[in-house]
């Protein structure tokens, strides 16, 4: 599109034509999605990519045509990706160029791509791309754009997702009269939008509109925009009326799929949200609905309607004024549901004179909910009252539910219809009121004053359970009989548990033997781990974090030298030393040792570690100390900070350009794996023969935070 390959067909837009070109290229096999992503995301088909790869690179890997841009040929660059350093057409790589050399040169760009660059300002010298049609300044630090901005009278996109600092945009916005797109999201500074927006007439996507006071900032200029993708309204508490409302014309715009309506949360604006909400009906092809600081009693009617039909994702939050649901159980479509900060009672009620009348609800109730979650409802008795429970069916595919801590909450009427559930989150007490847990593969428990432990018939009942996460939990809560049932556990959490002294109890460990992954958080008094460590034949992964008495690495942990791969040390202030005996992870191929102010050195016979590919090192004043101390070159007043050593030989680095130093000693390595060593601050890395294994090592500094 921006190029101007693709135009307009009849009564098909620009974007209709290039979706119907991208299926045509996925049918054929030259394009594929990227599976596993959030977004939408097309690529080159591996196919085509290995055949244009041979065909550039004359079957000979790593070798590309490098250009150098002349002034003759500056007219002809279309593209630029300013992050990557990369210019199109034709395609070459230009290490020095910035962003002034880009605006006052490559006059004809078409598309400039600036994102992820942590640019904080954008050069009134924009106005001189006068060709540009697609500029993405997205995920950068800008604060403002300059006015010279709207000059661009060919500009389509305008893409300003994830600046999260920009606080206002140009005011003569509208005066883009050909932009298409303007992309908002995660804006949270931006406190108004430009005046009359309204006039960009062939506006497609705004994605974030805020609702003003004044004429030319109200929702009347949404009214004639033919809208699609993503809105989301925010300040709606500033409508004065209904017929304000009405004139965003929602129920008219057909390619709105994702809505999100925020209202000021305890706003002093008189209470017209009711009528608000009930004006803002959307067209029936919504699949997303988000609502939050809702003041309103009741849900219009249409959120229980065919309007709703398609919809497939329902988010209500700091709604605290009303105290039912809407019929969203007869959504045919809805797999998701997230409440939070709401007083509703029951997820699933009928009303009291059907009640009365002793009329029995035929109708399946979440037939395609998948994942519900339940934050903060004080006021929560249960997914559902027993006379509904007893006439339909409920929940019949739900896989994830997540009820937060509730202290008093029970759940026996439903226990019996969770015949698919998978992921379980829930106070210790909830657990108990619930049974048949023999599809559950994750549980996350949190322990309370009022249970303190899982009873061991619940704990047998979870024979296929995989991973187990609990909070707050003492040596009573986890009985050896129910532990020995978790034959098939292969991760264990353990986090917060402050009343836990010394070791970890006896029990806990012994018969999982399946575990592969032992994570410990923020449990104060933990010191050791249980001999019985041993028994743990598949454990591969250990992270001790947050373990403020811990001073030794635990003695246990010498069982798994054969077996562990991957060991992570993070805020242990009183550990003062690693053992020798860490030499003999001959298995261990990843160590990171982070905050643990108190070490002094790695172990000697770190050696021995011979399949150690990645060692990461951050935040330990000690060995920062003492390697800033080491020999340096009289010449420079610049310490050396580490040693590598290969075999016999040992070649000596010096990083003397921190905190932005990159060093890679690729051809003087092996080929067989790669260590990347970066922190806010470089301390120390040290090892010896094992990472003859690696091949390339970069000291870079980033925020990892």
């Amino acid at each position: 599109m921006a190029h101007g390959y693709i135009s307009s067909k009849g009564a098909l837009e620009v974007e209709d034509v290039g979706n119907q070109v991208c299926d045509e290229l996925v049918l054929r096999s030259l394009l594929q999605y990227v599976p596993d992503t959030n977004k939408t995301i097309l690529i080159m088909h591996d196919l085509v990519h290995d055949l244009a790869e041979s065909i550039m690179e004359n079957k000979i890997p790593g070798v590309q045509v490098q250009r150098k841009v002349t002034s003759a040929s500056n007219s002809k660059i279309r593209q630029v990706n300013l992050r990557k350093k990369l210019i199109a057409f034709p395609t070459s790589n230009q290490r020095e160029m910035d962003m002034s050399f880009i605006l006052n040169n490559f006059l004809r760009l078409r598309i400039l791509d600036a994102s992820m660059t942590g640019k904080n300002e954008l050069s009134s010298a924009i106005s001189h791309l006068k060709h540009l049609r697609h500029l993405n300044l997205s995920g950068t630090e800008i604060r403002t754009l300059p006015d010279s901005l709207c000059c661009l009278w060919n500009l389509h996109v305008l893409n300003l997702d994830e600046c999260n600092k920009l606080e206002a945009l140009p005011k003569k916005m509208r005066d883009l009269i050909n932009l298409r797109h303007l992309y908002l999201e995660n804006c949270q500074s931006l406190t108004e939008m430009p005046s009359k927006v309204g006039e960009l007439t062939c506006l497609k996507t705004l994605s974030r509109f805020i609702v003003g006071r004044d004429r030319g900032n109200r929702l009347e200029e949404l009214q004639y925009l033919n809208l699609g993708g993503k809105l989301e309204l925010h300040h709606l508490q500033r409508v004065e009326s209904t017929m304000d409302a009405k004139k965003a014309n929602l129920a008219e715009k057909k390619n709105l799929r994702h809505l999100k309506l925020y209202w000021e949360l305890y706003s002093n604006q008189e209470n017209i949200d009711e009528e608000v909400l009930e004006a803002l009906e959307p067209y029936p092809n919504l699949e997303t609905l988000l609502i939050k600081g809702f003041r309103g009693r009741c849900f219009p009617i249409w959120m229980s309607n065919s309007t709703m039909k398609k919809v497939v994702r329902i988010d209500i939050s700091f709604c605290e004024s009303f105290m039912h649901l809407p019929r969203l159980g007869e959504l045919p479509l809805l797999k998701t549901l997230l409440l939070s900060n709401v007083k509703v009672e029951y997820i699933i009620e009928i009303e009291e004179e059907v009640v009365q009348r002793n009329t029995l609800i035929s109708v399946q109730q979440f037939p395609s909910l998948e994942s519900l979650y339940l934050w903060g409802l004080p006021n929560f008795k249960g997914l559902s009252k027993e006379q509904v429970m007893r006439s339909t069916e409920a929940f019949p595919n739900l896989e994830e539910l997540d009820i937060g801590w509730f202290s008093s909450l029970a759940l026996p009427p439903l226990s019996t219809s969770l015949k698919k559930l998978k992921n379980l989150k829930c106070g210790s007490l909830n657990l108990a009121s619930l049974s048949k847990l023999e599809t559950l593969t994750d549980l996350t428990v949190h322990f309370t004053n009022t249970c303190k432990c899982i009873a061991v018939e619940t704990l047998q009942s979870l024979a296929n359970l995989k991973k187990l996460e609990i909070w707050e939990a003492d040596e009573r809560s986890l009985p050896e009989d129910g532990m020995r049932a978790l034959k098939s556990l292969t991760s264990l959490s353990i986090n917060y548990c402050r009343k836990l002294m010394g070791c970890l109890p006896q029990g806990w460990l012994r018969h999982l033997t399946a575990l592969e992954e032992l994570d410990i958080f923020q449990c104060d008094g933990v010191v050791e781990l249980p001999d019985e460590v041993r028994y743990l034949k598949f454990l591969t992964k250990v992270e001790l974090k947050s373990l403020p008495k811990m001073v030794y690495l635990p003695k246990a942990l010498q069982h798994l030298s054969s077996s562990l791969q991957l060991l992570s040390l993070n805020d242990l202030p009183q550990m003062s030393s690693l053992p020798e005996w860490l030499g003999d992870f001959t298995s261990l191929e990843e160590l990171t040792i982070s905050e643990c102010p108190k070490v002094t050195s790695l172990p000697t016979r770190i050696r021995g570690m011979t399949n150690l590919q990645f060692i990461l090192v951050m935040e330990c004043s000690e060995l920062e100390r003492r390697f800033v101390t080491m020999e340096g070159n009289s010449g420079d007043s610049r310490p050396d900070l580490g040693w590598w050593f290969y075999g016999n030989r040992s070649t000596r680095f010096r990083c003397t350009s921190l905190p932005v130093a990159a060093i890679h000693l690729s051809r003087s390595l092996p080929s067989s794996s790669r260590a990347l060593i970066g922190c806010t601050q470089l301390i120390e890395f040290i090892t010896a023969a094992a990472l003859g294994f690696v091949t390339e090592l970069e000291l870079a500094a980033r925020d990892l935070g």
